[in-house]
């Protein structure tokens, strides 16, 4: 009698990262991996010596000869972009992207690029939603109305520049550096967004490093700031555009908050000016014009080209940037009544330090 095969998935854990050899009579144990360049290669010995097949699994060829089985597949490749910020990852099968090894390797790039750029094809929002959660876990958009029905982590935004007066505020409003979520006692840690239609021409989203933007900081800038707080709320007066309205319960749930001027990033250690031009009102314990006057130099140093990236989008294109230690903002210089049309998901954070 011949032996057959079946290959499974283990069950999820911290050393679920491993393919699961049954024979018909007898589970024969996990594949090891081990580490090739760029390659995981796993590898099972002792098995049946008669055996000889190649089965079709994840996309990748298991082959087993005769003395062992031997799983090859190519990790996503991190490519660093020639700017003061990003990485593409080149190479992903995002289907795969929540298999441990693959989520350590997109989670760990974000932290050290703070922006990851993945092509592909458009995703359905409940794809998005799955997809963001190598990075974490997905969390609600404020804004109801934005919400994509049955999948509320995923937030539909429309930019569509409208004739007749009606164009989404939160459209005109991105037009300006921000970092999202900063208007929450716990920030966002991560933005994923995901492109369904976009314009013609125009309509690129610029990045700024804040890791950068501090460095660059004046020795006596950086003593003056230490240890300084800042309130965030959704609306603020130095904003140059009002933002969409909110709810009565949306209201009740965004009372202003305090972050630090300065936050350390939770995996790297590096320091970053944590602003927010569109959310950031004062300085805690400032006069109104000390605290604007020192806002303003902060800001028109986070201003400067030599701290930013521009990425200008293809359809299907995965944009997730750390919003810890970055701000951004949309150029709104597409043509009026071409959509544009992302698809949002906001990542979970963690209290500023």
């Amino acid at each position: 009698m011949s032996q057959s095969l079946e290959c499974r998935k283990p069950k999820p854990g911290p050393k679920s990262n491993g393919l699961l050899i049954y024979s018909r009579w007898r589970k024969f144990s996990a594949l090891r991996f081990v580490e090739r360049g760029t390659k995981r290669v796993a590898t099972l010995p002792a098995i049946d010596r008669r055996i000889q097949r190649v089965i079709e699994w994840w996309n990748v060829k298991i082959i087993v000869p005769k003395s062992f089985i031997s799983l090859e597949f190519k990790m996503p490749e991190v490519i660093s972009l020639n700017a003061p910020l990003g990485a593409r990852i080149e190479g992903l099968d995002r289907s795969r992207a929540n298999d441990p090894a693959v989520a350590a390797l997109l989670d760990k790039a974000l932290a050290e690029h703070l922006l990851v750029v993945i092509p592909g094809a458009p995703m359905t929002a409940e794809e998005t939603r799955d997809f963001s959660r190598a990075f974490g876990e997905p969390r609600e958009q404020l804004l109801r109305y934005k919400r994509s029905g049955g999948v509320p982590e995923v937030s539909v935004m429309v930019s569509t520049f409208m004739a007749d007066g009606t164009t989404d505020k939160t459209a005109i409003r991105a037009e300006d550096w921000h970092t999202d979520d900063s208007y929450f006692e716990i920030p966002a840690k991560a933005t994923l967004l995901h492109s369904i239609e976009i314009p013609s021409r125009g309509g690129s989203t610029w990045f700024c490093n804040m890791h950068s933007v501090y460095d660059a900081l004046p020795a006596a800038t950086k003593q003056r700031i230490e240890g300084k707080r800042a309130i965030h709320g959704y609306d603020t007066q130095r904003a140059r555009n009002r933002p969409a309205q909110r709810t009565p319960q949306e209201i009740a749930e965004t009372p202003d908050v305090e972050h630090p001027l300065v936050r350390t990033h939770p995996v790297t250690g590096r320091k970053a000016l944590y602003l927010n031009p569109n959310r950031l009102d004062r300085i805690v314990g400032l006069p109104r014009d000390e605290s604007d006057a020192i806002l303003d130099e902060l800001i028109a140093e986070a201003r400067k080209p030599q701290h930013h990236f521009g990425h200008e989008w293809t359809v299907g294109d995965v944009v997730v940037w750390d919003n810890r230690a970055t701000m951004h903002r949309v150029m709104n210089d597409y043509p009026v009544g071409e959509p544009r049309i992302m698809q949002r998901v906001l990542i979970k954070g963690e209290r500023p330090v």
